[in-house]
This record gives structure tokens, C-alpha cells and sequence, in this order.
């Protein structure tokens, strides 16, 4: 057992292939288990070989928490190192995090949370709080923008006030008032471009459409589902919007 700054290392292995071969370039793969603050993990991460820091999208000096980790690192034997070359995988168990920003400029904090890193991505699931709300999360992001299935997805559960219906794009105050249980699922395919499939139990909420004049108290059980188009930031579109509710 070593340390690293204030992390533990469990354990640690470095294995170098080719390393005498007069012209073959050798891999250099390097596991290690290790368990201490996220704030040494992302200045680890952000210097040579790794150079993932400025990639997460994050204020590395503001995210905070604890993890057990298991990384795997593995990039050819090489003097001048291309980024691109320097493949990572990992997972993790993460506690008392702040991550400022993640989710559409929202702060994700608590846990416990799994972490993987794999194939150029990352995944992040668990409990804990968007924004100082209780969720139920899972988030992807690739960290390049090209060549890449898409950019980032979401499906979460939470109790969403306006403030946080807004964030997402989700504009239904015309019909709509009160805090309630929402489901999202969310995919950016592109920066900038995303499609959001919105469940509702709209239960303890006051529901009104006007141009039929109906009124939905709060205590009745309703659903209202949605998809929610984003275009170069900012919602393009409302689609498939639909309201069930009891005696309606």
C-alpha cells in the first residue's frame, strides 16, 4: 500500500511491453486501486499522460467528494504522445460529491454514485441531489463532440418546481402549476441539439386548459407526457403533448 498526495493506493501495477525491442513501440499499462478526495483524482487526471482535466466539462478546482476507484490506463511508449492515443477505464464509487455544473449548467451533489469511464465516455448513476433536489440519475457524456453516438443522455426522476422544468425546456405553465413528480429522458446528439421525452405525474397539480375550458384540481390523478425539442440551445419545439386524468 503507497499514497499519492492524500490519496491511498491499494494497490498498483505498471506493465511496459517491447521495452528493449530496437523498433517495436511497447504499451504502457498502468491498474491501480486507490481511495481519497476527487480533488487530487482530477488534477491527476489532468496532466500528462491522462489530460482528461480540461475534457470533463467541469471547474475541476470546485468538484469535490470522496471515491474508491479502480483505473486502467494504457498509451503506447512514445516520447512526443499524442492525447489520442492515452485510452482510460475505470470505475468508482463516489460520496459526498459536488460536481458544479454537470447537468445543463446544474450542480449534482450527494451520492453514493457508480462512476465508469470507458471508450471515450463517461457514466455517472445514482441518488443524490440536482440543484439541491432529491433525483434519481443516470448521465452519459462523451468527451469528444465528433465521431461520437452523442454528446450527452439523461434519465432522471425527480420532483421538478418551474425553476427546473424551465432548465430542461420543459414550458408548460400555460397548463400547469404546482411542484411534481417528473421522468426525463434525455439525449443530446449534438451540442446544442436535444430531444426530451417528459413524463408528469401531474397528481398535485392544478391543471387547467382554457381553450376547453377544463380544470383539473390538485389530488386528482393525472399523467401528461411530452417530447421537447432543443435547437441551438433553446427549445424549437413542444410535440405529442397529452393529458390523461381521472373523470376527464
Amino acid at each position: 500500500m503507497g499514497a499519492m498526495a492524500d490519496m491511498v493506493i491499494k494497490i498498483g501495477r505498471v506493465n511496459i511491453t517491447h521495452l528493449t525491442h530496437p523498433t517495436l513501440v511497447g504499451d504502457v499499462t498502468i491498474d491501480a486501486e486507490l481511495s481519497g478526495n476527487l480533488t487530487t483524482v482530477m488534477d491527476y487526471i489532468s496532466r500528462e499522460p491522462v489530460n482528461l482535466g480540461d475534457k470533463v466539462g467541469m471547474k475541476k478546482e470546485y468538484i469535490r467528494g470522496k471515491g474508491d476507484m479502480k483505473v486502467n490506463v494504457v498509451f503506447p511508449a512514445l516520447a512526443d504522445l499524442p492525447a489520442d492515443d492515452v485510452r482510460v477505464k475505470g470505475d468508482a464509487t463516489l460520496t459526498d460529491v459536488l460536481f458544479p455544473g454537470i447537468v445543463c449548467g446544474m450542480d449534482l451533489s450527494g451520492g453514493p454514485y457508480k462512476l465508469n469511464v470507458a471508450g471515450g465516455a463517461f457514466d455517472i448513476s445514482g441518488k443524490g441531489k440536482l440543484d439541491g433536489k432529491d433525483i434519481d440519475l443516470y448521465y452519459s457524456e462523451y468527451l469528444a463532440t465528433e465521431g461520437v453516438p452523442y454528446q450527452s443522455k439523461i434519465k432522471a426522476s425527480m420532483v421538478a418546481d418551474k425553476k427546473l422544468r424551465d432548465t430542461f425546456g420543459v414550458h408548460i405553465d400555460q397548463f400547469l402549476k404546482g411542484n411534481v413528480p417528473v421522468t426525463i429522458d434525455y439525449l443530446e446528439e449534438k451540442p446544442g441539439e436535444a430531444t426530451i421525452d417528459v413524463a408528469v405525474d401531474a397528481t398535485p397539480a392544478l391543471l387547467t386548459v382554457d381553450p376547453i375550458g377544463y380544470t383539473k384540481y390538485a389530488g386528482t390523478k393525472a399523467q401528461a407526457t411530452a417530447k421537447v425539442r432543443i435547437k441551438n440551445h433553446d427549445v424549437s419545439s413542444i410535440d405529442d403533448l397529452a393529458l390523461t386524468a381521472d373523470g376527464g
